[in-house]
């Protein structure tokens, strides 16, 4: 074996085809994804695409309606999914507004957990600066909130040390435990394998053991990826896309993270314990939520072959 061979491709040329193929299908098979409260679309894709029960999480950016998020959650519910809503820390006004928020989306559509994050915006609209913030206010147990989801960074944040991520996530784990809360994490999307394996190691070493969703971006032109991850900040990942001329220069054409996927069941080949703790995948449908759930659905259901240069023949 060639000694500059990726740990990815070594673990690899060790797991027989079949094997590969069922841990790819099986990250993939209760996959969850995001829609807009914005967009009637979503919710039509989602009623088309995907099944009853699925994990649907609804986002949150400067400007959204917080009734719309009530009724998106609630649409959601009467159709069938569990609707997962994000709450933006730094987008609220008021102690009361966030109240009422979550009293609403328990009350009108059964929602019982929530991925919580800061949000994008500069400064805090209100109160509350962070997600540390939002849990200890203590809002989520009042409603009776079962689970809160947490941001994870497999290529670090652009403006917080890795040092200060770990205390949060510290006291976020004990202020849900303090709870009642069952705590997971929601990774931020990234392009290489082994960045998300280092990160998930780390974190394994660091003693913190609640499940992962692993966040991926989902299909979608290159052109459109580079602008998402310029906006969140993933230079590493911006990096890694233009980096393989062969499949990422035609900026019109359309990428999937089939490498990603299939270098993290690779990985698992020499270290089982790997995806131990993973719950499974999370998409951002950059490209539309019909034509990542399309995507995905083809994985979980096994249309796909082992492509050549690492990546995966997705029949979609």
């Amino acid at each position: 074996m060639d000694k500059a061979a990726k740990p990815a491709e070594a673990a690899e040329t060790a797991s027989a085809p079949a094997d590969l193929g069922a841990r790819i299908a099986a990250l993939a098979a209760h996959y969850s994804l995001e829609v807009s409260s914005r967009s009637a679309r979503d919710l039509d894709a989602c009623l088309t695409h995907l099944e009853k029960g699925s994990d649907v999480y609804i986002n949150f950016i400067a400007g959204d309606d917080l009734g719309a998020k009530v009724r998106c959650a609630a649409a959601l519910r009467a159709s069938g999914f569990r609707p997962v809503p994000h709450i933006g820390a730094r987008h609220l006004k008021s102690a009361a507004a966030l109240d009422d928020l979550v009293a609403r989306l328990a009350s009108e559509a059964g929602v019982d957990r929530a991925l919580l994050i800061a949000g994008d915006a500069a400064a805090p609209a209100g109160p509350f600066e962070s997600s540390v913030a939002v849990l200890a206010s203590g809002v989520l147990q009042r409603h009776g909130f079962r689970a809160a989801g947490f941001a994870g960074y497999p290529e670090g944040h652009p403006r917080i040390a890795p040092a200060v991520l770990k205390r949060a996530l510290a006291e976020k784990l004990k202020l849900a435990a303090g709870q009642g809360i069952e705590p997971y994490i929601v990774t931020q999307f990234c392009f290489e394998p082994a960045a998300l394996t280092a990160w998930l190691a780390a974190l394994r070493a660091d003693g913190v053991t609640i499940p992962v969703r692993i966040g991926l971006a989902g299909p979608a032109n290159v052109a459109t990826l580079v602008r998402f991850a310029i906006r969140c900040g993933v230079t590493n990942s911006i990096r890694a896309l233009t980096a393989r001329a062969d499949r990422f220069l035609r900026l019109v054409s359309d990428s999937a993270p089939d490498a990603l996927v299939r270098g993290i069941a690779a990985a698992a080949a020499t270290d089982p314990a790997l995806l131990a703790g993973v719950a499974g995948l999370h998409f951002f449908p950059f490209g539309g939520v019909a034509k990542t759930a399309r995507w995905t659905n083809a994985l979980k259901r096994g249309r796909f072959g082992l492509g050549v240069g690492g990546g995966l023949d997705v029949e979609v």
